[in-house]
This record gives structure tokens, C-alpha cells and sequence, in this order.
């Protein structure tokens, strides 16, 4: 029964898309060279989250006439509206960054007010009631994960890539944590990516814009942490954090990065790890292969330590992606020397001091 809407929101997206490039060509939202971060040949019309996110809600409305259960989805979908909405905004009027950061915590507001707030985890054997501090944390979380991906998607079919190989993952997981509806979500996100990705692959055609990214950024992080846990279950920390292991990796980087040499850390840059790989010669297709296989890795070590019962797994995943792009100098060299220099410098001033 889950196969109908996956198929839908693939269709969908296919015949969607090219109608939200020609609005966006329209309305101006258009992603134009700059010789700097974009470096594109051509302007490529954004707002391809907004065909994404309507492709979702079909694919949920066929499902609901399918009697396929979705009641529990409503306020998730309701989210995703909201989201994409904030996010075509700012693709066609450039909303400055605390208005954007505003209109994420309102887009988040319908999830965790639904009750889908996380107030249980469990940590190295541990189970920890958050109490109070449960729908801050859940809010912090799902914010966190939309801007980790609006970070993270730099490359043509990057962004749509990185949310199909979460939600395969987060769907695995679901099925065999018997949360239907939560597995029904994570299939038509991954459809609807799917069917963008016709048009968003390199060359891309058209970008997802931050109503693509910041709507998936805001899908995966809600299913990593809905998916590992049976209903009335504490989350198993370690299999969310490790489900969003790249996106956790790339933008914590980027934070450092840009701490270490005094920059806004909204102000982007051409050193995320899609660049730090395109730099070691990968081609963008070698470089979305090689990123797919580190998703692969990922889904599949969370599946297995949900299947047996050993979270402690998902800690290894999460641990050991990092470990291995370091010692392959994939990424992480520049932050790491940037951080012994910003090391160096504390130990001269407190020797003058």
C-alpha cells in the first residue's frame, strides 16, 4: 500500500517541476553566476521546493484515500507548508537572516505542539526524561536540522540526494519500528526528491532554492527522530545523530571554520566538504556517488542497530564517517589547522599575560 503514494509523489514532482521553473523565471527567483560561490555557466531558476512540497501533500492525499493511515502526519504536513512558504519567500525576496530564522521557529511550532516532541532519550543505557525542556530541545533540533541542509546543499543535486538517502534509511527503520505512518512519510519525501532530481542532477536545470532545502532539511531531522523509536518509546540518541551524520559533520565544520577566522557564520563559503572533494579532483557526479556511499553507510549501520538492539552502533557510524574523511584528508584538515593556529595564539597571549 505505501508503494501507490511513493509512485505518485514521483509522477508528480516530474510533471511539477517544470511548471515552478517557469514561475520562478517569472518572479525573478533566479540563482545568478557571481564568479565567487556561484559559478554556474547560467542563471538556474530556485523554487523547486515548492513542487517538492506539493508533490508531498498529493502523494499524502492519495495515501488518505487509499486508507492508508496519515491523521498523524497532519501537523508534520502542516509544518512542511510552512516551511517551504518561508523558504520561496526568501528565494524570491532575500529575507534577511533573523526574519528567516524566525519563520523556522514558527514552521516547527504545528510538530511540536501536536504532542511529536521528543521527551524521552536513551544514551549509553540510560534513559533520560527531558520533562519540560523536551519540546525546547525537539524545537532546537528540528531548527538545527533545517538549516544544517540549507548549509550543506551547494552542488547540483545535493541537496535532493541527501534527502532521498535519509529517507530510504529513515523509511527501513520505521517499517521495522512499525511506525507506518512515519515510514508512508519518509517513502513520498524520498519519491517526490526522486522526481525533482530528473531536472536537478548536474547539469542542474533548476535548484531547489531554500523551499527545497530547508523543507527537507526540516523532513529529515523530524523522521531521524520519529523513525527510531516505537510509539511511547525514549529516542535511541545515537541512531538520530548518526542518521544526519554528514549534515551534523558538514555544518558543525562550518561553524568552527568560520569562528576560527572571524567570520559571520551566515555568510557562506567554498569550503564545505562537497568542495573539499571536488578539490581532490572528483568530478560533481564522482562527488555525489562518493557522498551516496557515505548515506549507504550510515542507513545501513542505524537499520542494523535498530534491527538487533545495539544503539551502541549508530555511536560507531557517527564516530567513525568523520574519522575515516580526516585520515583520507576529504575535509576537516583546514578546521583542524586553523584550530592549532587559534591554539597557538591563546598560548602566546596567556604567556604575555
Amino acid at each position: 500500500m505505501l508503494s501507490v503514494p511513493f509512485v505518485i509523489a514521483i509522477m508528480a514532482a516530474i510533471f511539477l517541476t517544470p511548471g515552478v521553473r517557469f514561475v520562478a523565471a517569472r518572479t525573478g527567483a533566479m540563482d545568478r553566476p557571481d564568479g565567487q560561490r556561484k559559478r554556474q555557466k547560467y542563471p538556474v531558476p530556485t523554487l523547486g521546493g515548492v513542487a517538492v512540497c506539493v508533490a508531498i501533500l498529493l502523494a499524502a492525499c492519495v495515501a488518505a484515500l487509499t486508507e492508508v493511515p496519515v491523521g498523524g502526519l497532519v501537523p508534520v504536513l502542516l509544518s512542511s507548508l510552512i516551511i517551504c512558504l518561508v523558504g520561496a519567500y526568501d528565494d524570491v525576496f532575500n529575507l534577511k537572516p533573523r526574519w528567516k530564522f524566525v519563520g523556522q521557529i514558527i514552521a516547527v511550532l504545528p510538530i511540536v505542539m501536536a504532542g511529536d516532541a521528543v521527551d524521552r532519550i536513551w544514551v549509553f543505557g540510560t534513559v533520560w526524561d527531558l520533562g519540560m525542556f523536551g519540546k525546547m530541545l525537539t524545537v532546537l533540533w528540528l531548527v538545527s536540522g533545517i538549516n544544517a541542509i540549507n548549509f550543506l546543499d551547494g552542488m547540483d543535486g545535493l541537496g535532493s540526494l541527501t534527502g532521498v538517502g535519509l529517507s530510504v534509511a529513515a523509511a527501513a527503520i520505521a517499517i521495522i519500528t512499525d511506525r507506518t505512518e512515519i515510514a508512508l512519510l519518509a517513502l513520498i519525501h524520498a519519491g517526490a526528491l526522486i522526481g525533482f532530481m530528473v531536472y536537478n542532477l548536474p547539469p542542474a536545470r533548476v535548484y531547489l532554492g531554500d523551499s527545497g532545502s530547508m523543507l527537507i532539511g526540516m523532513t529529515v531531522s523530524y523522521l531521524a527522530i520519529q523513525a527510531p523509536r516505537a510509539p511511547g518509546d525514549a529516542l535511541h540518541l545515537g541512531v538520530a545523530v548518526a542518521l544526519l551524520t554528514v549534515p551534523i559533520l558538514d555544518t558543525s565544520l562550518a561553524i568552527l571554520r568560520r569562528a576560527l577566522i572571524g567570520q559571520d557564520v551566515w555568510h557562506g563559503d567554498r569550503r564545505h566538504m562537497h568542495h573539499s572533494l571536488l578539490g581532490h579532483g572528483m568530478s560533481r557526479w564522482a562527488v555525489l556517488r562518493f557522498l551516496a556511499g557515505l548515506f549507504c553507510v550510515t542507513g545501513l549501520t542505524c537499520f542494523i542497530s535498530v534491527a538487533i538492539g545495539v544503539p551502541a552502533l549508530a555511536w560507531l557510524a557517527f564516530c567513525g564517517v568523520p574519522a575515516y574523511l580526516f585520515a583520507g584528508h576529504y575535509c576537516c584538515r583546514l578546521e583542524w589547522e586553523l584550530a592549532k593556529s587559534w591554539m597557538r595564539r591563546v598560548r602566546v597571549i596567556k604567556k604575555q599575560i
